[in-house]
């Protein structure tokens, strides 16, 4: 008896909820604070490629078809994109400027600054040819 009446106050709360539905957002009768229109200037958020865990072509795909509009920036993780094969890295970073997701190299910057000037120029030139539109350095890396 107690299980079925709370069944009817669940649908009924249910009913009450869905018939004042105004979008096609879950819940959009709870107000909460949306995030400005890309692309923005505060808020920013980026996700992480491959790194403690893989991020494939299809889970990125998945992740930018149910979150996209929330997501501002792609970052290859720690150069992992070095790991990927060309066709398969150009496949991403169309996918995210598809969503309107920027793509950063990460870290991999700092690991070709050792290497030397002239490769640090033809890495740089190479992320613009593969409209890469960020690239991440600390500070202390460039001394």
């Amino acid at each position: 008896m107690a299980r079925e009446r709370l069944l009817v106050f669940a649908r009924s709360s249910l009913d009450w909820g869905l018939s004042r539905l105004s979008s096609a957002k879950a819940f959009d009768f709870v107000q909460i604070q949306m995030p400005p229109s890309k692309p923005r200037n505060a808020g920013i958020i980026e996700i992480r490629g491959p790194y403690y865990t893989p991020v494939t072509y299809q889970y990125l795909k998945g992740l930018l078809e149910d979150w996209g509009e929330y997501v501002d920036g792609y970052k290859f993780a720690g150069g992992s994109m070095r790991l990927l094969a060309r066709d398969r890295v150009r496949q991403i970073i169309q996918l995210c400027h598809d969503y309107g997701v920027y793509v950063s190299t990460g870290g991999f910057v700092e690991r070709v600054i050792v290497q030397g000037r002239m490769l640090l120029t033809g890495t740089w030139m190479s992320a613009r040819r593969w409209s890469m539109t960020w690239w991440k350095c600390r500070a202390d890396s460039l001394r």
